[in-house]
């Protein structure tokens, strides 16, 4: 393929924004894919966010396994157990 068919379309405001509606706002990829249509006109697949989180996830790796590190060593760690539904299914932050 060409190299224009690799990579995104959308730029990084975008995907910033994106990853911080998913992950801290936890709107659902319908949600977020209405939001952006109806607040921007930016039509955007729930597969092309789906995208845009796997390819947050490489810059972030360093920082997690550093985050990880950090807690097994802790004293003492606080959890905080509230609810929250993602993607049908209960979880906990």
């Amino acid at each position: 393929m060409p190299n224009a068919a690799h990579g995104t379309p959308f730029g990084p405001r975008l995907h910033g924004l994106v990853l911080y509606l998913r992950t801290f706002q936890a709107i659902s990829f319908a949600r977020l894919e209405g939001m952006l249509s109806d607040l921007f006109g930016v039509k955007i697949s729930r597969g092309a966010l789906a995208n845009m989180l796997k390819r947050s996830h490489v810059p972030f790796a360093v920082r997690k396994t550093a985050i990880i590190v950090d807690l097994r060593n802790a004293n003492v760690v606080a959890s905080d157990e509230t609810g929250i539904r993602i993607e049908g299914l209960n979880g906990y932050h």
